[in-house]
């Protein structure tokens, strides 16, 4: 049996992208089915778990609150509860989503070179390679996170400048004051998440191919992000369209 990937004749638009992530899921529906259940299935009930004990943490703090402890309870105990409880939640989160990640591409790129791939192996490739994973993850949300800062803290400089304006002029009788404030807040509110936006799509759309590398290629942590952005290069409009789509199918399902 070869190991040498189907040939892609040309470029393929995003209907033709859907249409053929669609019928490789057909074809494979049960082992896909059983490398997500595996992984986030047990996942989401420690998380319902993790997620019950923040709601009785969080409820016993405003107990304590209403009856200012009448029983001697610590405060800081049912805190330190809820956010642990979080904490984890999201640990376990993006643990599990890693791994069920790099599973279900190790199992796609086998079918789409035509050769066998058991459930067993692609999760124990999804384990060696996860170390992989948390590094480009640490260090793409870092490169976002410093990008969109930088788009959006001149907004937010307006906006303080704005706002210390307005108070000026509440301070003497004006009364647009409260209206200005008001519009102001909305419009550097939409401004700022556009200014948020349009990096990390860009971003996003840059490294969408981080993982099929790491699970293919064997990249590393930079080589990932880097290998991503040259083979992004010159389509980078198609890659924000599809990453649009998958956005709004998983709004719809969801």
């Amino acid at each position: 049996m070869t190991t040498s990937p189907v040939p892609i004749p040309r470029p393929l638009g995003l209907g033709d992208l859907l249409d053929r992530a669609f019928r490789l899921y057909r074809a494979h529906f049960w082992p896909l089915l059983s490398i997500a259940a595996l992984i986030l299935v047990p996942a989401g009930l420690i998380n319902g778990l993790l997620t019950g004990s923040a709601v009785v943490n969080l409820q016993s703090l405003e107990e304590s609150r209403v009856l200012d402890s009448p029983s001697g309870i610590d405060p800081f105990t049912p805190v330190l509860g809820y956010f642990g409880a979080i904490l984890a939640a999201l640990l376990i989160h993006f643990v599990a989503n890693g791994l069920a990640a790099l599973a279900l591409t190790a199992h796609n790129v086998a079918s789409l070179q035509q050769r066998p791939l058991r459930v067993g192996q692609g999760l124990r490739i999804a384990w060696r390679r996860f170390g992989v994973f948390i590094g480009m993850s640490l260090l793409r949300g870092l490169a976002t996170l410093v990008v969109a800062t930088l788009m959006v803290a001149p907004v937010l400089c307006v906006f303080a400048a704005w706002v210390g304006m307005i108070a000026n002029a509440e301070s003497n009788g004006s009364t647009l004051a409260l209206l200005g404030f008001i519009t102001l807040t909305l419009i550097m509110y939409v401004v700022a998440i556009a200014f948020y936006l349009i990096p990390t799509t860009y971003l996003s759309a840059r490294w969408i191919v981080v993982v099929p590398g790491i699970v293919e290629s064997s990249w590393g942590v930079t080589a990932s992000l880097r290998g991503s952005w040259r083979l992004t290069r010159g389509n980078v409009w198609r890659c924000i369209g599809y990453l649009i789509l998958l956005s709004l199918l998983n709004f719809f399902i969801a």
